[in-house]
């Protein structure tokens, strides 16, 4: 089997948050990926900001680290589920760690979770049968409304985590605003964690030339839609309309802070411009 190619907006993440992905099974999956189509755009946004993948790396501990939490502390199975997965391994990460707590991971993406699946069930089978891949546009209403029938039927009794990352910035806010209601549970068992790019209004004038020179980067290489921005504010109206409620919010500060035992890059909050939660649902 060849390598799998990446497009470059895929392979510059995954060139960012390579040293999140370390260990021998993610090693084993990472070298059949093919990355070098994201070389000239990883290039262009390190001279623009040579440490961005710090940034990269703090959104992927948070995410990480607070699912090993939260599956370390509970005695019972989880179903995971991975919106717009494209080819990262969180699932492998996640199964090498707590795979007696997990009953099923499901990846969705608009593209390549069939040769994704096919490269989990060649080189991992030991956790290729608790990973499903789901071709499948994670904005649609249809998708969004099967997953709310899985969730409150098959799954009703057990606790849900939905991860949201590097996705909300291609999502208008009918967009999020669907998502966030079709994983409404009656028993409050589900838990959303949503990574959001803040407008400009919210970061500090000597740094948010920052973002908007890498994102300005990433459009004109890639061709990508316009970057949607959020705020705390917007993702609460959205989530209280549907009776949840936030559990934990971070910015870039505060994970690096948990991350390295100290502030290298961002020294205050409006330093920031990713924000992290995580909301009861």
């Amino acid at each position: 089997m060849d390598k799998i190619k990446l497009e470059p907006a895929a392979a510059l993440n995954m060139l960012w948050g390579m040293r999140a992905f370390e260990g021998e099974i993610l090693d084993k999956f990472i070298s059949h990926l093919d990355l070098s189509s994201g070389n000239e755009l990883y290039e262009k946004c390190n001279s623009i900001c040579e440490w961005y993948d710090e940034v990269i790396l703090n959104r992927k501990y948070f995410i990480e680290n607070y699912i090993s939490q939260k599956l370390g502390a509970s005695s019972e199975e989880h179903l995971i589920i991975i919106l717009a997965a494209g080819k990262s391994p969180l699932s492998l990460s996640l199964l090498n760690q707590h795979v007696k707590k997990i009953n099923k991971i499901l990846e969705i993406d608009l593209v390549g979770m069939d040769e994704k699946k096919e490269l989990y069930d060649r080189l991992l089978p030991e956790y290729s049968e608790k990973i499903k891949c789901i071709t499948a546009d994670i904005s649609s209403k249809s998708m969004l409304m099967l997953l709310n029938s899985c969730l409150n039927e098959y799954y009703n009794n057990m606790p849900c985590i939905i991860i949201l990352e590097g996705a909300a910035y291609f999502l208008d806010k009918e967009d999020i605003k669907n998502i966030i209601a079709s994983f409404k549970s009656a028993k409050h068992n589900n838990h959303l964690i949503v990574e959001y790019l803040l407008p400009a209004e919210e970061i500090s004038e000597e740094i948010k030339n920052i973002p908007t020179s890498i994102y300005s980067a990433i459009q004109e290489s890639t061709g990508l839609a316009e970057i949607n921005y959020y705020t705390n504010e917007i993702i609460t109206e959205f989530v209280t309309s549907n009776e949840g409620k936030l559990v934990e919010l971070k910015n870039l500060k505060s994970i690096e802070k948990d991350r390295l035992g100290e502030n290298k890059y961002f020294a205050k909050s409006n330093d920031s411009w990713i924000e992290c939660s995580v909301w009861e649902l």
